[in-house]
């Protein structure tokens, strides 16, 4: 998918400066004052329902008014203009059912934008604004998309959220928007339905454009109202080509400065959506003035963003004010990726190459919780937790339920090249769309594989397929090689998943191994022992480079901790040193008692 020429050249402009976006779009037209006539205009004068408040119709009905709206954040200074059609989908028009009408209503709003943007822009060139021989820098019309009228995740279906967000992406993008904006986001699962409602739409038309996501945050701890952290957001959606992720406050005087400090590592572009007391500006209070300076300023000097914007009760003066106060300013210098895997439940998790090994199970010590959508597990209750969750399940469809319930960055559990490469392929694609990193199984066309070179051979391949092909994030990729120890599919599993973590890290950059307890025969009846045997087995992964381990265990014994003679015998065990270690340690075990 190529890049769009409004994306090409929006990226150089943030290279260059900080960009300013308007301001509040409804305040601005309640100065108008619209009446119900304004709202139905010819088109909708017999309609049965009263369309006073539905600011998006204003577009179709009286498209002046929204442009003299435009008109005077352009005057202002302002580089993007958002359209007026936060509520243009199905949800935000259900209340005046006016359902059917979304499409048409954001294709008005952006065709309304852009308009605007072009009488601005012919008259600057013809000296009726502007100034002679003024260069006429390029502005975008960024399509808002209202994520908050979209209502909870948990209520309404995912594939119901993304059919009305396709409907408002193509309406905004064929109307002529250059940017898609996800404004108000309080739900990570409803912009995780946008992000897939505007890659199918992307798709379709053959191009990528930029995609621009801003949160709203409480006062409470920096969280959105679903309960994620700001960071964790960013996690949520860091699977997704997002172009830049901003914040706005919920609170009149919130500043969300530490919440950006606390992402200065994210490889995307930042936004703030800054509130200010226009009424004061206005009125030239020179205290407000240097307050609102300060904050701007604060932002600017940081090195944290790339576009700042008006948010509630922001007029085209302080559009004005903010434009004056970003002069020479730096816009942010995007770090180096890290390659680091960024999952999130409620809470972000930032899972580095050189870390511990993680614990993925079913109890209160795990690191990730595993959901088996193919027993009692309820990834609904468990999608809402801090801690990130693996869901797996041997049912394709059910997989696909599980990851549209959660809100947060998961692992899916698992696929693989059992019925060859387009399949492999194409399930790939979906876990991914849904934000999610993937489980691959060592298997292929001829069955699992039981040896070494079987093993590498399929990662391998699956690796260049996935990084290849569908451009995969490389460290959102975990390999599973085929460890069934009950039926001695492999004799010596542990040695084997060691040895493959090994050509793993030395070979497919930045992928992961995962090993599951349950499969490499270090299950005992004797507690004691079988978390000894957790504790020596850990020991030695960290060695090897794992990176995963699925155990129901709560805690693990400290590997200095257990008894010399036992050591001996967990270790002979868990390597494979002898052939009668199963043996020595069950005896043991009878010794004892």
């Amino acid at each position: 998918m190529n890049l769009s020429q409004a994306y090409q050249d929006f990226a150089r402009a943030c290279n260059g400066r900080i960009l300013v976006m308007d301001g509040n779009f409804g305040s601005q037209l309640s100065l108008q004052m619209p009446k119900e006539k304004d709202f139905r205009g010819k088109k909708f004068a017999d309609h049965p329902v009263d369309l006073l408040g539905d600011d998006a119709v204003l577009c179709v009905t009286a498209p002046d008014r929204v442009k003299k709206v435009h008109r005077a954040y352009l005057e202002a200074g302002a580089d993007i203009i958002r359209t007026n059609t936060g509520g243009a989908n199905a949800f935000g028009q259900r209340p005046f059912c006016l359902e059917d009408m979304a499409y048409e209503i954001a294709k008005a709003g952006a065709a309304v934008a852009c308009e605007a943007l072009a009488e601005y822009d012919d008259d600057l060139r013809n000296c009726r604004t502007g100034k002679i021989g003024q260069v006429v820098e390029r502005k975008f019309v960024a399509g808002c998309m209202g994520i908050a009228s979209a209502g909870a995740g948990s209520s309404v279906g995912f594939h119901e959220l993304v059919d009305a967000f396709v409907d408002q992406a193509r309406g905004l993008l064929d109307g002529g928007a250059d940017i898609l904006l996800l404004d108000g986001a309080d739900d990570a699962l409803c912009v995780k339905a946008a992000l897939f409602a505007i890659d199918k739409v992307c798709n379709e038309r053959g191009e990528l454009v930029p995609i621009m996501v801003s949160a709203l945050v409480s006062e409470r701890g920096g969280r959105l109202l679903a309960g994620q952290t700001a960071e964790a957001l960013w996690y949520s959606v860091s699977s997704f080509p997002v172009f830049c992720i901003g914040f706005e406050g919920a609170g009149e005087t919130q500043d969300v400065f530490p919440y950006l400090k606390g992402m200065g590592t994210a490889p995307v572009r930042m936004s703030v959506m800054e509130t200010v007391d226009l009424q004061k500006i206005g009125q030239h209070d020179n205290d407000a003035a240097k307050e609102c300076a300060k904050r701007i300023w604060r932002y600017s000097d940081g090195g944290l963003v790339s576009v700042i914007g008006g948010s509630r009760g922001t007029s085209p003066e302080t559009v004005r004010f903010m434009v004056k106060a970003l002069k020479g300013s730096r816009t942010r210098r995007i770090p180096a990726r890290r390659y680091n895997m960024l999952l999130s439940g409620l809470d972000p998790m930032n899972i580095s190459h050189e870390g511990p090994c993680v614990v993925i199970g079913g109890n209160g010590g795990a690191q990730i919780l595993t959901v088996n959508l193919d027993g009692d597990g309820d990834v609904v209750n468990a999608g809402q937790t801090v801690r990130p969750v693996m869901v797996q399940s041997a049912k394709w469809d059910v997989l696909l339920t599980g990851m549209e319930s959660v809100q947060g960055k998961g692992i899916a559990r698992s696929i693989s090249l059992s019925e060859g490469e387009e399949t492999f392929l194409s399930k790939a694609a979906e876990i991914r769309k849904r934000g999610f990193a993937v489980v691959c199984f060592a298997e292929d066309e001829k069955g699992p594989a039981e040896t070494f070179e079987r093993v590498s051979e399929i990662v391998e391949r699956m690796y260049r397929l996935l990084v290849g092909k569908l451009n995969f994030l490389a460290e959102d990729i975990v390999f599973e090689p085929n460890m069934k120890y009950d039926d001695e599919v492999v004799s010596d599993p542990v040695n084997l998943l060691f040895k493959v973590c090994r050509y793993v890290k030395a070979n497919l950059p930045y992928a992961h191994v995962l090993g599951d307890a349950a499969l490499l025969g270090l299950d005992f009846d004797d507690e004691e022992i079988k978390g000894g045997l957790y504790s020596v087995f850990l020991h030695h992964a960290k060695k090897s480079g794992l990176d995963f381990i699925v155990a129901d265990e709560e805690a693990f014994p400290a590997y200095e901790e257990i008894p010399y003679r036992l050591s001996c015998l967990l270790e002979d065990f868990v390597l494979s040193r002898t052939p009668d270690a199963r043996e020595k340690l069950q005896t043991f075990v009878a010794d004892r008692y």
